[in-house]
This record gives C-alpha cells, sequence and structure tokens, in this order.
C-alpha cells in the first residue's frame, strides 16, 4: 500500500506498507526535494500519525483529502 502527501509549502512525504511486513515506510521530503526523514514505522497508523505531527496540514495527493 502506497500514499503521497502534499503540504501548501511545498513538502511532500511517501508512506509505504510493504506486503510481506507489518512495518509501514514514511519518507519526508523538503520543497527542494531534500529527504529530511526516513523511518520505518511499526505500523500503518503510527506512521501516518508521526506525519500528522511532522506536517500539518498535508493533503492526499490522490483523492486531495486533508491528513486527519
Amino acid at each position: 500500500m502506497r500514499a503521497f502527501y502534499t503540504a501548501p509549502d511545498g513538502w511532500t512525504a511517501s508512506l509505504c506498507k510493504h506486503l510481506c511486513k507489518d512495518q509501514t515506510h514514511l519518507i519526508i521530503r523538503d520543497a527542494e526535494g531534500h529527504t529530511m526523514h526516513t523511518w520505518w514505522y511499526e505500523t500503518w497508523n503510527s506512521a501516518v500519525y508521526a506525519l500528522s505531527l511532522m506536517i500539518p496540514g498535508c493533503v492526499n495527493d490522490l483523492t486531495h483529502q486533508p491528513l486527519t
């Protein structure tokens, strides 16, 4: 499972949950594309929670829904 998010200031994030693992990989990049954070979280929900703390106001690129 994958999801991509963009913040109003141009920061982006990607979440990737692998099929054979419970862990989710979160990568956050600044507006220039530099990787600012990369970490494996134990669950999808913990990665989403971390993302919501690091980039408030980001929006899903596919659904255009704000991260809750």
